[in-house]
């Protein structure tokens, strides 16, 4: 999967850089540079595995309510890769705006991938006759964070697609997105949309410390 500055939203990159609606002439062209650099830099890579939900040891209100009627699930990994990292982290010594931008467009990129993914699998579900619920991530309501580990070891995401989860449960590369999403049979024509535009459309984006350390719960 390759990703190019098309497909990494400007405007959720604004959005990360805490910028709504039409952005100041300067900030428009940062974000835009940092979203070339992004999508030069990414490398994404990505897993995923269906399970049935007896055999995953998920805990939480909301995560049990977002699967209601589901008997399997798919567990997904995606990450934008370490090399995006590497680079980031030595923008900031030399030039700490521009590194701002390019974490926000990162995360932008990171989301694209996720979307994709998503996308892909919801497509050979849909041949099957079945949708996919949005995607759910650890760390989300009452979901939590510390089901990162398990959901990594069900892939073997660490050395599959080279993602590994620190102990406090953030994700390494950060720049990465970890999902449930429960599997439906479609009744009547009809199917769950399997994807939201991301941070913006969550009602806890104002207060989410997930989003303000730069990383992305997958919502």
């Amino acid at each position: 999967m390759k990703l190019t500055p098309v497909q990494i939203s400007l405007e959720e990159t604004c959005a990360y850089l805490g910028c709504r609606g039409t952005p100041p002439p300067a900030l428009a062209r940062q974000a835009a540079e940092a979203v070339r650099m992004a999508a030069e830099l990414a490398r994404p890579r990505t897993v995923w595995r269906e399970f049935a939900l007896a055999d995953l040891p998920l805990s939480g209100r909301d995560i049990a309510a977002h699967l209601a009627g589901c008997r399997r699930a798919v567990l997904l990994a995606a990450t934008v890769g370490q090399e995006a990292e590497r680079t980031l982290r030595a923008l900031f010594r030399t030039d700490p705006a521009a590194a701002v931008a390019l974490d926000c467009a990162l995360g932008a990129a990171a989301e694209a991938v996720c979307v994709r993914l998503s996308e892909e699998i919801a497509a050979d579900y849909a041949a099957r006759g079945e949708s996919l619920t949005p995607r759910f991530s650890p760390g989300y309501g009452d979901f939590p964070l510390s089901f990162q580990e398990e959901l990594l070891a069900r892939l073997d995401a660490g050395r599959r697609i080279g993602l590994t989860v620190s102990p406090d449960g953030l994700l390494l590369p950060r720049k990465s997105v970890t999902a449930v999403m429960g599997i439906l049979k479609n009744t009547a024509g009809t199917a769950r949309q399997p994807e939201r535009s991301g941070c913006r459309d969550c009602p806890r984006y104002e207060a989410c410390h997930i989003r303000k350390e730069g990383i992305l719960c997958g919502k």
